[in-house]
């Protein structure tokens, strides 16, 4: 987009895409972005200055994600090592439900003794 919008005025910048694509990386970076390179394509077209502060705004908003899914992604693996992990012990569902069964039991014996009583 740049090649096609600067090329014609300024094709030491903007005249092929590798030319465009190292000045936008200028640009990101903010080396010499303001007077080397957006102020002299001012001189003729007025609205440049809009065009670089979207594409810093967008390049800095991609390249910071980028940076928290790196930190993100390293803290998950290392929590990932880090936590135990949780087994059941082969048969332990089937004792689990024989224990449930076990104090509904229990409570259904103590419900009727309440129910005799009252």
């Amino acid at each position: 987009m740049a090649s096609n919008l600067f090329g014609e005025t300024k094709p030491e910048l903007f005249g092929s895409l590798g030319t465009s694509a190292y000045t936008l990386f200028q640009v990101m970076t903010f080396d010499d972005w303001s007077a080397g390179i957006v102020k002299p394509l001012m001189q003729e077209h007025r609205w440049a200055w809009l065009f670089f502060v979207i594409f810093i705004m967008l390049s800095t908003f991609m390249v910071l994600n980028l940076f928290i899914g790196v930190v993100v992604s390293a803290i998950d693996e290392e929590t990932a090592k880090d936590m135990p992990k949780i087994t059941h012990p082969a048969g332990s569902d089937e004792r689990l439900l024989a224990e449930l069964a076990a104090v509904r039991a229990e409570l259904a014996a103590l419900s009727r003794r309440v129910g005799e009583k009252g």
